[in-house]
């Protein structure tokens, strides 16, 4: 076909390329083919054909127009495709003068797993129902209040029961827990309350003993004030001293038969691995170390003397022997010594101990129960309208614990602890099997677990600690731990196996991954399609630098949430369409919690 118009005019007017003369435009492209008016309409304004310098080069080249023309071939798939929007055609001419902004993606979450719900109802009911009531009154997670009670149940059983494996293999029942909180999350008082019935037992344990350490004490006295006279008239003696040396050898022997009772410690916090050894070996091998602080990894770790000293502390977890020579001084020696551990610390000394690579190496983060808990500061209710523990289930809790402190520990007759035996029912052993074959393959090399791999190789052996305490709280008589105990075992550590490795990630996250939970959440508290940067710094300049900002949506961009427009920000639909309202948890990150 050719051009029926002199090159320069349409229908015989003249036509103006700064003009916009889509209508002359239609009117010759109509008459190219077989397309209808309205499709060529369709394309000719939705393209800015009129105005188009290499649309008009055409239309005054006088040349032929191949049927196969993009142009042609433009209207023609247009009206094949109906209402089709312009933006999808796939053969246009040029490009529209105002390209459409680029679709938007779901957004790919951060860096760092959002933290697993602690299963409460997992243990036992009078603790669960403990854990419930404080948690609501302080308005703290559940995580917190749950972990320290079951680790002040494994202090009041520790070395007095162990679960039989097999022959060879048999598990102590101390654990060792450290949950990583923001400051002012209210983790003290919760710590209080759980340790409670442990610190009554022992100021107790004090007063029913005072007279008797009162009288021993005064005869040891006594006794060394005759050993003291024998010697000096020993001294004295001119003659033959054979008498009196025989009369002092059978004071002494009378000195040391006097016994003074000793106070027995349950509870350690900020002590020197040292002195750890001298505790356990003054209270039958056995002490918790419980804090609501860190310290007690930073003297591990040679804060004072500089050298890592953690050969005790892991001894205490295994149930390992422990000697302990010093130049002039009497050795110590600690039989199948059992530490358990409760510590609530901020998330900056699990990053310091993530850093260490002595600590990491020796595997102090291998063996404890490893929780991140949500925060929810800023949406906690006021103490003014949170209802108190009642006293019903605080009696409960406290007799609960003081109930297993009173179980007694069985020693041969020599004197030697010798725990009572635990041993997996048929339904519980065949639970943990098929629990720790489900999670073996997921630590090699390419397994969701392999970043873990050295902690979740003490899961299984954690579980059936886990299995024994949760037993002992429900039947203390019975040796044989059932399938309920162990499902419920097996969901708290399905549960440690998500905080252990949410852990890992924080550790893992960069500055403006830290940063971008910030970033979401301040977005969150004002939801809006677009956003000046400017209006974010400001929300935020008590929290972050405008640098930090910067890297947070750095950060954000790339993970798909928002995008950088001028000097706005434009967020994603897809992610602004999932927020709630005001204070609901859909900042997909827990960045904010381990800032």
């Amino acid at each position: 076909m050719t051009l029926d118009s002199p090159p320069g005019r349409v229908n015989g007017a003249v036509f103006d390329p700064y003009a916009g003369c889509q209508d002359q435009a239609i009117a010759w492209l109509s008459r190219q083919g077989s397309v209808t008016q309205s499709i060529v309409e369709h394309v000719v304004r939705g393209y800015n054909l009129g105005a188009d310098a290499g649309f008009v080069a055409l239309l005054r080249s006088g040349k032929e127009l191949p049927e196969d023309s993009e142009l042609l071939l433009m209207c023609e798939l247009a009206e094949l495709r109906g209402t089709m929007p312009m933006g999808s055609l796939v053969v246009p001419m040029r490009r529209p003068s105002s390209p459409p902004p680029p679709t938007w993606q779901a957004p790919m979450p951060l860096g760092v797993t959002r933290a697993a719900a602690f299963p409460t109802d997992a243990l036992p009911e009078w603790i669960a129902e403990w854990v419930d009531e404080v948690s609501e009154s302080t308005q703290t997670p559940p995580d917190l209040a749950g972990l320290l009670a079951l680790v002040c149940a494994s202090a009041a059983l520790a070395k007095k029961i162990e679960v039989r494996i097999n022959r060879s293999y048999a598990e102590p029942v101390n654990l060792w827990v450290v949950l990583a909180m923001p400051p002012s999350t209210r983790k003290s008082p919760v710590f209080a309350a759980a340790t409670a019935p442990l610190r009554e037992w022992e100021r107790k344990s004090a007063i029913d003993l005072a007279a008797d350490i009162a009288q021993a004490e005064h005869r040891r006295e006594v006794e060394e004030g005759t050993l003291r006279r024998l010697i000096a008239a020993a001294q004295k003696t001119t003659g033959n001293k054979k008498g009196a040396l025989l009369e002092i050898e059978d004071q002494r022997l009378v000195l040391e038969g006097v016994q003074v009772p000793v106070v027995e410690r349950l509870i350690a916090s900020d002590v020197t691995p040292e002195a750890l050894v001298g505790l356990l070996a003054a209270n039958s091998g056995r002490i918790a170390i419980l804090s609501d602080e860190g310290g007690i990894f930073g003297t591990i770790a040679g804060r004072y003397s500089g050298v890592i000293n953690a050969d005790a502390v892991l001894s205490g977890y295994t149930g390992g022997d422990i000697r302990v020579d010093r130049k002039g001084r009497a050795s110590e020696f600690v039989e199948a010594a059992a530490i358990t551990m409760g510590l609530t610390i901020q998330p900056a000394v699990l990053r310091e101990i993530y850093s260490d690579p002595a600590m990491v190496g020796r595997g102090m983060l291998a063996r404890p129960i490893l929780s991140v808990p949500e925060a929810n500061i800023g949406r906690r209710k006021s103490p003014l309208e949170t209802r108190e523990v009642s006293a019903y289930v605080a009696a409960s809790y406290s007799s609960g614990i003081k109930s297993l402190l009173a179980v007694e520990t069985p020693r041969d007759a020599a004197g030697k602890i010798c725990p009572r035996q635990l041993r997996l029912g048929p339904e519980a052993h065949e639970l943990i099997l098929h629990f720790d074959r489900g999670i073996e393959p997921q630590i090699g090399p390419e397994g969701e677990l392999a970043a873990i791999a050295e902690w979740v190789g003490k899961l299984v052996g954690t579980t059936c600690r886990i299995a024994a305490i949760i037993h002992a709280c429900g039947d203390p008589e019975s040796a044989e731990i059932t399938g309920d105990e162990a499902r419920a075992a097996i969901r708290i550590a399905r549960y440690a196996i998500e905080h252990a490795l949410r852990a890992h990630d924080a550790m893992d996250e960069s500055p403006g991954q830290a940063a971008a939970g910030l970033v979401l959440a301040a977005i969150q508290r004002k939801p809006s399609p677009r956003v000046p940067r400017r209006d974010l710094q400001q929300r935020l300049k008590r929290r972050l630098s405008a640098a930090q900002v910067d890297q947070a949506l750095d950060v954000l961009e790339g993970h798909g949430y928002l995008r950088r427009v001028d000097r706005d920000v434009e967020v994603n639909p897809a992610w602004l369409g999932t927020l709630g309202t005001l204070g609901d948890a859909t900042v997909p990150t827990q960045g904010v919690a381990m800032v």
